[in-house]
């Protein structure tokens, strides 16, 4: 067995899969393309077919959104098994299809020079406090660049971070915000490049170190994930002890927030007699079990109703699109699988926890011509809540 393999396969514990077929039964993917299978893939590494597993083209067909290891009664973790026989079948040829022209792979491995200058704080105003030092740094991560590249479909990636700013400033933190900050690497690791992904790991740790921060706080649940697990690990030999910052979503610092002061949403706010249902992203939700601190956040809404899809929580389904690749027709069927299901709840809005998201779901629903009768509103929950606190309007 090739050595990388061997080695994922030990670590992933795919060694202990008992080839009962749940991963493929509760699969998203397999739901819309039946030639696809969890299971198999495991199983032929099990054999040692490790060339058909390298060259097969449905390793960029999985979303990496972990279904599969939550229902398996044996503990394989699918997932990181596929993101390591990416990185040796990337060293093959086999690379999966870039969505936008692959202008947002380009741009994170542009960022791995090490002397650029990104000018990623355009977007502060004078009714923003932030600081050059301190011990809670907001990282932006590529939303500045989500921005630009999808203006057209109203993403609006920068009012999260305004939001954030806003809610932070409101409980009397001043977070520190850097020009220097990188992306996070997160879809360049797992569509296989570990070679940029650790370059960006190392620019942003000499970062956070100079800067003397303690805690980080993400708005992007894969920033989050890729933060507090992925660095650790190859930048610690995976010790978070060693990794010396404490990494938390937006949503939990709030959350926490919340248990000790009292945010002032007006009882007439502006989504009194609303209902929304909420979309558990897959890195924030299955991967690091972040399930309870957004709903606390909309519970703290004065007049508003949660009414929670059939699959919520752990059983939630992926928005239908992985690290910027494979936007393929089963992508579609699976987003607007979703995004019905949510209608039909009878809620006003969408909220997720997720820029990349709300990102794939305006995507969808700015497309007339493919969904008309998806009629929901879709939020960021931190945009949400800072309208309905009237910190942004």
């Amino acid at each position: 067995m090739n050595k990388k393999i061997l080695e994922a396969y030990n670590d992933t514990k795919a060694y202990y899969c008992l080839d009962c077929g749940k991963c493929t039964s509760n699969c998203p993917v397999t739901k819309h393309y039946e030639d696809f299978s969890p299971r198999l893939l495991v199983k032929q590494a099990t054999v040692g077919f490790d060339d058909e597993v390298i060259d097969t083209p449905q390793l960029w067909d999985c979303l990496t959104c972990n279904t599969c290891a939550d229902r398996c009664q044996a503990d394989v973790r699918f997932a990181e098994f596929i993101r390591a026989v990416r990185c040796e079948a990337v060293k093959t040829g086999n690379v999966g299809v870039c969505s936008h022209s692959g202008v947002l792979q380009g741009l994170m491995r542009f960022m791995t020079t090490p002397n650029l200058n990104p000018n990623k704080l355009f977007w502060l105003t004078d009714d923003l406090n932030v600081s050059k030092r301190g011990k809670v740094l907001l990282f932006t991560g590529c939303l500045p660049i989500f921005q630009t590249v999808f203006e057209n479909i109203k993403a609006n990636s920068l009012d999260i971070l305004r939001a954030s700013v806003k809610l932070m400033n409101h409980f009397g933190v001043n977070p520190v915000v850097t020009n220097q900050e990188r992306c996070c690497g997160h879809d360049l690791l797992w569509t296989g490049d570990l070679d940029k992904f650790r370059q960006l790991a190392e620019l942003n740790a000499k970062i956070f170190n100079d800067l003397q921060v303690e805690t980080i706080v993400t708005v992007c649940p894969e920033g989050y994930y890729t933060l507090k697990k992925d660095y650790p690990k190859f930048l610690t030999n995976g010790s978070e002890n060693g990794w010396g910052f404490k990494v938390l979503h937006i949503t939990e610092f709030l959350a926490d927030m919340i248990k000790s002061d009292v945010l002032s949403i007006p009882e007439d706010n502006p989504f009194k007699n609303s209902t929304v249902t909420y979309h558990d992203p897959c890195r924030l939700g299955r991967f690091m079990g972040i399930y309870d601190a957004p709903r606390k956040l909309l519970a703290a809404v004065p007049g508003l109703e949660l009414i929670e899809m059939e699959h919520n929580k752990n059983r939630s389904l992926c928005c239908g699109v992985s690290s910027w690749t494979n936007c393929t027709d089963i992508s579609r069927a699976i987003r607007a699988e979703r995004l019905l299901e949510a209608q039909e709840t009878g809620s006003d809005i969408l909220v997720t926890a997720c820029p990349k998201c709300q990102i794939h779901f305006k995507c969808y629903t700015e497309n007339k011509f493919v969904q008309p009768q998806i009629k929901l509103q879709i939020e960021d929950i931190i945009v949400f809540l800072a309208r309905a606190a009237g910190v942004i309007k």
